[in-house]
């Protein structure tokens, strides 16, 4: 590089065929080195604003150009100009220069840092003179579009993460590497709720230090737990551009000095139904504020993140359904064989053995209907058809009882609790609040069998002398309610177990009241007893029944 030029030189005149466009007239510097002993001189006009580079020196600068760039009356003036444009850029800038040697136009686009270490785009129009002895630039900012870009392209990025199925860390990772790399300098974090615990956990970057993590993993969310804390607990932004006096950062103050988070600017990641799922934050080692394109990269992080999340929940949510339905189909066909077990046990020794008995009586009335044990045996007779008969009715009625058809719910539910207390030797109370609403036939008979599920748990493993079966209508949706002064037993353990299979009557509960997209709930502890609360949707008139 040629030596330093301490003063501003002459400038010569701009040759008129190549004058600058929409820009106030300023005459080019002379010729500065360009090659073995010529001198070029470079005139920049940035929107409203003028640098002269001599020599690869800052020569002159008005004002305006001090103010975009930050920097201080005199402060930009005698520096080498290639020390401004970033480093990734200045070996590009310095040949761009050397092709515009002779050439009427070349554009040229790079990157400017400002006093605050930011870099600025810009985009550089290079008008050679005919003699190639001076060049005069026009630079216009493009940063607003070359950020927009970039923006698109790290949403593009992570949507083809989705697209592809890439696990739920590697795409909340990659949105934290994009933002950092659009924001130099800081260090972006996303933390999820934990919807049982209620609390915040760090979740990606997967990088971040333990120390980092062990300090805010389970974070309570709530006005004065920092930035993510506090966005967590008023599902909006908060912005906290010093930590050192933010009141929202009182409870973490020791957290931000050891790890250096001097500003800290965090935004809720929500659901398609607007529930909070986590936070979305960038930190910075200095107090800032964000600027309008900052304000962007946090929509957009969150938006991205509650898509990843969202796609994550619903394939989860799939998976288990199919899981389900996979051990509910296995456990249908295993019950089916037991009850066909059953039914032909029944058929054989309780039916087929009255059967024979009662032939044994009619061939002996064929041989002996004189004789004086006649009229006995046409007793006997009777009295076993009378006892087939009737267990051929319980067989049915265990089957499906008439009344559900004939009847209703409701006289269907009173006669099963019924027989079920006169068995078990408990008392039984039914509360129906009548008239039910109409019901279709296979909301009807979802209803009936899961009470019918909860009675006959009650009677079989409660050991309860007291059961209650509420029925109502709330609303749209049919109540039911089924509760017990049994043994009790640990709630969430038996949802586990019907999840995995272990537990076929409380899976065939929850299947059919799922199937009519209803709610049930389990409540049991130990020696507290049970209460089963069922919700059903009651279908308007017109109405079609849900897809299977």
């Amino acid at each position: 590089m040629a030596r330093h030029v301490k003063t501003k030189p002459r400038l010569t005149p701009v040759p008129q065929e190549a004058p600058p466009p929409h820009t106030k007239p300023s005459p080019p510097p002379e010729p500065m080195l360009t090659g073995k002993k010529r001198h070029r001189g470079i005139h920049v006009s940035v929107d409203t604003w003028d640098l002269v580079v001599i020599d690869g020196f800052v020569a002159s600068v008005t004002p305006t150009c001090e103010r975009t760039l930050g920097y201080a009356h005199g402060e930009l003036e005698a520096r080498p100009f290639i020390d401004f444009v970033h480093p990734s850029d200045r070996a590009r800038t310095l040949e761009a220069l050397h092709q515009a040697e002779g050439r009427t136009i070349f554009v040229l686009e790079n990157r400017c840092r400002c006093k605050d270490g930011a870099y600025r785009w810009f985009q550089w129009r290079l008008l050679s003179s005919p003699e190639g002895v001076s060049v005069y630039a026009v630079a216009r900012d493009i940063t607003d579009r070359k950020q927009l870009e970039e923006l698109q392209a790290c949403q593009s990025d992570v949507l083809e993460h989705i697209a592809v199925g890439k696990p739920l860390f590697d795409i909340l990772d990659n949105i934290c590497h994009n933002i950092d790399r659009l924001v130099p300098k800081s260090m972006s974090s996303i933390m999820l709720l934990n919807t049982t615990s209620d609390r915040l956990y760090v979740t990606a970057p997967t990088t971040l230090p333990d120390s980092i993590r062990s300090m805010l993993d389970g974070l309570i969310p709530g006005p004065l737990a920092g930035s993510c804390g506090a966005a967590a607990f008023v599902g909006k932004p908060v912005i906290a551009t010093n930590t050192d006096t933010d009141p929202c950062w009182a409870t973490l103050r020791y957290f931000a000095q050891t790890f250096h988070v001097k500003a800290c600017w965090s935004i809720p990641i929500t659901g398609k139904e607007g529930q909070t799922l986590g936070t979305f934050a960038i930190s910075h080692p200095h107090p800032t504020s964000p600027t309008p394109f900052h304000w962007k990269l946090l929509e957009a992080a969150s938006h991205l993140s509650g898509i990843a999340l969202q796609r994550h929940h619903t394939e989860k949510a799939l998976r288990e359904s199919e899981e389900r339905l996979q051990t509910l189909s296995k456990k249908l066909i295993d019950t089916q064989e037991r009850e066909r077990r059953q039914l032909a046990h029944d058929l054989h020794d309780e039916i087929g053995q009255t059967l024979t008995a009662l032939k044994i009586n009619l061939q002996t009335l064929n041989t002996q209907h004189t004789s004086r044990a006649a009229p006995g045996l046409l007793r006997e007779s009777i009295e076993i058809l009378d006892s087939m008969l009737t267990h051929v009715r319980e067989l049915s009625l265990d089957l499906r009882p008439s009344l559900l058809d004939d009847l209703g719910l409701g006289s269907a539910v009173r006669w099963f609790v019924k027989r079920q207390a006169d068995r078990a030797n408990w008392t039984a109370t039914v509360h129906i609040d009548e008239p039910l609403p109409p019901l279709r036939p296979e909301q009807a008979t979802a209803s009936f069998r899961v009470i019918q599920e909860a009675v006959t748990n009650a009677m079989r493993h409660a050991h309860a002398s007291t059961v209650t079966v509420r029925l109502r209508q709330i609303q749209d949706e049919l109540d039911m309610t089924i509760a017990d002064n049994g043994i009790g037993f640990q709630a969430a353990d038996a949802v586990h177990k019907a999840s995995t299979g272990a537990s076929f009557g409380l899976l065939s509960m929850q299947e059919r009241i799922r199937f009519f997209q209803g709610t049930l709930e389990i409540r049991s502890s130990p020696g507290q007893g049970t209460e089963i609360h069922g919700r059903l949707p009651i279908p308007l008139p017109g109405t079609k029944p849900p897809a299977q």
